[in-house]
């Protein structure tokens, strides 16, 4: 597959780009010259000044570090459920099983009395 780049070759870019390092990091990070952090000029990236594409970049940097504090904020959230789940399912077997025991012992009483 010529043009294509395999996973590996694509990890590479992405860890040797300002983005990669920002994603990483999870830090802002300001840069006087845009074009040269991100190997781009402003104009391909569809802006005429520097200070447009900084801010762009920006927004997309903490726009990407949200989701990653959001993704991290739910799985920590559903863990808490299913932990506070199986609490629970626990305590219903232990009242189940005392409440078991308890007629079970009462079954033994009543038939040693007869």
């Amino acid at each position: 597959m010529s043009g294509s780049l395999d996973e590996i070759q694509l990890r590479r870019l992405i860890d040797g780009s300002t983005t990669g390092q920002v994603l990483t990091s999870r830090t802002v990070r300001r840069s006087a010259d845009v074009g040269a952090q991100l190997r781009i000029s402003a104009t391909e990236l569809g802006v005429t000044e520097a200070q447009t594409a900084l801010r762009a970049f920006a927004v997309s940097g903490a726009t990407a570090v949200a989701l990653a504090q959001s993704v991290q904020h739910d799985r920590l959230r559903h863990s808490l459920q299913a932990a506070v789940a199986e609490r629970r399912r626990w305590r219903a077997a232990r009242r189940e099983r005392a409440q078991l025991v308890e007629r079970c012992g009462r079954s033994a009483a009543a038939s040693v009395r007869t």
